[in-house]
């Protein structure tokens, strides 16, 4: 009788941390893809010499892409416009993550937000003609 109690109350510790394990990957995927997209973002930046409507839209698409469009994921660039070679362009990607640990009954009482920024930094390739 006595393994028996202490097996129930082990498995009554241990479901709990392998669901918060569980949740921790999500999270860790989710922060994995938004360093992938920003890093994707500013590469096409870097190649059209700045930040045009076709960069815009491939953004969107990456989002869409990563499934993360859906989750309030942001995409945002310190400009908009062509940029000179050697221009900086900077792309912050950016969301908040919520882990429902102990979310009993819908209460929200054991939700936890953790934002997810990734910040890129790259240089215009791109010669202007004036």
């Amino acid at each position: 009788m006595k393994g028996t109690i202490g097996t129930a109350f082990g498995l009554l510790l241990t479901i709990p941390i392998l669901i918060f394990m569980a949740k921790l990957m999500v999270y860790g995927v989710q922060v994995s893809k938004v360093s992938t997209i920003a890093t994707n973002i500013t590469r096409e930046a870097e190649r059209q010499g700045g930040v045009s409507p076709s960069v815009i839209a491939y953004a969107n698409s990456q989002l869409e892409n990563g499934a993360l469009d859906n989750k309030g994921f942001k995409v945002q660039y310190n400009r908009t416009g062509l940029v000179d070679k050697g221009g900086k362009i900077e792309v912050t990607v950016s969301g908040i993550y919520e882990m429902d640990f102990l979310n009993f009954l819908g209460t929200g009482a054991g939700t936890m937000k953790m934002n997810i920024i990734q910040k890129e930094t790259g240089y215009s390739e791109v010669w202007l003609r004036n």
